[in-house]
């Protein structure tokens, strides 16, 4: 008699701590860029402030829903707190949606 019932493949060995770390190491790498490219595709182009000598972006139109669906402004808006949690951009003091970009630490 045979069977139709397909082969499950061996168990897979627990990943090691230098395996987590790399994995760790490479989504952090993603995330990052993703939020960058994000900022630099989806803000208003760069603009230079009075009195500052940096570029700055304007984050308001990655947040309107005249702009996006609510579940793009959703994801929009993950994508900005992750940028803030990684300190991947600063806000501008008194205007809070402008940001510019900085090299993580």
């Amino acid at each position: 008699m045979t069977s139709t019932m397909t082969p499950t493949a061996p168990a897979a060995a627990p990943p090691s701590a230098v395996m987590l770390g790399e994995l760790s190491r490479l989504a952090y790498t993603l995330a990052d860029q993703r939020t960058t490219s994000a900022i630099t595709s989806l803000c208003k182009p760069p603009t230079s402030m009075p009195g500052s000598a940096h570029t700055w972006w304007d984050t308001r139109p990655m947040l309107s829903t005249h702009e996006r669906s609510p579940d793009s402004v959703e994801q929009c808006r993950l994508v900005l707190l992750y940028g803030d949690y990684r300190r991947l951009f600063v806000r501008h003091p008194e205007q809070t949606h402008m940001v510019r970009l900085v090299t993580p630490q």
